[in-house]
């Protein structure tokens, strides 16, 4: 199964989804992220990381079974544009496995403010994003 892990981070989950049997390419718009993936887990044939940007994928259209996306859109202006390329690199028939923090919970409930949040969603809006670009009858 070929799989993007999309905002890699360090490569971790990249890691333990190429053991898996998967073949996975990370990316992660950090140099230094990246690098230190590629030191770390670089050993794993089934495993490559690339520096890129998630909104603007350097991948054919259609090319991954599946795509994982962990604590990335609240990190993230473009919203549309990042569901969008997760949509135009993902196989008819593949799957997104995508997380966010319920603005609700996680900042209005705790009453924090992470500064790296660029903008979070509520549940809501997040059900209706992803609902633009992978509807549940497809």
């Amino acid at each position: 199964m070929h799989t993007l892990d999309a905002a890699c981070g360090e490569g971790y989950g990249s890691a333990l989804l190429a053991k898996s049997g998967a073949l996975v390419k990370g990316v992660d718009i950090s140099d230094e992220a990246v690098e230190h993936a590629k030191q770390r887990y670089g050993h794993l044939e089934e495993l490559e990381f690339h520096v890129a940007d998630c909104t603007a994928l350097p991948f054919s259209d259609g090319e991954f079974d599946r795509i994982v996306s962990f604590e990335t859109l609240e990190h993230l202006e473009e919203h549309d544009q990042l569901l969008a390329e997760f949509r135009r690199v993902l196989k008819p028939g593949g799957f997104l496995m995508l997380s966010s923090p319920d603005k609700a919970v996680y900042s209005d409930g705790q009453e924090t403010v992470n500064e790296f949040h660029v903008k979070e969603l509520y549940r809501e809006e997040l059900e209706s994003l992803i609902g633009r670009y992978f509807p549940a009858n497809q």
